[in-house]
């Protein structure tokens, strides 16, 4: 995102400064969270698999075809939602 900076001379081209410090906000949530209770992690993974369930379900689409190389990550958010 920072080597696609959008720049004066180049307007609408390339990420925004909130946007990379949107995703800088995400990262540290994310790295924060390796520090969390592993019980509330597994809950947290059954959660997200859960949502996204139902959200293929309600809109016809499907987790693994637009994110194929999240596939053992997902097994184990499926494995925690059992």
């Amino acid at each position: 995102m920072i080597r696609q900076h959008e720049r004066p001379d180049s307007p609408f081209q390339g990420f925004k400064d909130f946007e990379i410090q949107r995703l800088d906000r995400d990262i540290a949530w994310m790295r924060e969270g390796q520090s969390r209770d592993p019980e509330d992690l597994r809950r947290c993974r059954a959660d997200f698999y859960r949502f996204f369930c139902e959200h293929d379900r309600r809109r016809g689409t499907d987790f693994l075809t637009a994110f194929p190389e999240m596939r053992a990550w997902w097994q184990r958010c499926e494995s925690d939602a059992r």
